[in-house]
């Protein structure tokens, strides 16, 4: 996506200097701009809800959120689709289903047990496989 994007607008970017040194410098400040916003959303809440979004909910209790999918232009075919590549049936399965940010849908099924963050760390505090520090 960024070689596209990069290609696009090169004659702007680099003001039609075809010159090595004009490409490498293009290409650091482009490899800087990115950098900068990774870090930038990966470092600050605000960032990164304003440049990548929030999560969507699209089923509460396997009720449809209808005028969710309608802003989000989410088909009822688009759903139970997704919802299949996932290994569930029905919608009515459903404890939750999220639109994420990246565009994906997360489905949480009712029959699977919900475990707080709590609960899931390991007593120790670290995994096993992690080498002695």
């Amino acid at each position: 996506m960024l070689l596209v994007i990069s290609n696009a607008v090169q004659n702007s970017i680099n003001a039609g200097d075809n010159s090595l040194a004009g490409g490498l410098v293009s290409a650091v400040t482009l490899v800087a701009l990115n950098w900068a916003v990774g870090y930038a959303t990966y470092r600050w809440r605000r960032v990164e809800k304003a440049l990548q979004g929030k999560p969507v909910r699209i089923v509460t209790d396997g009720k449809i959120h209808f005028q969710e999918m309608r802003r989000q232009l989410i088909t009822l075919a688009e759903l139970r689709s997704a919802l299949r590549k996932q290994g569930v049936t029905r919608v009515a399965d459903c404890s939750r289903v999220v639109l994420e940010p990246s565009g994906t849908l997360s489905v949480i099924r009712k029959d699977v047990p919900h475990l707080r963050p709590e609960e899931l760390a390991h007593p120790l505090g670290r995994y096993r496989g992690a080498p002695d520090a």
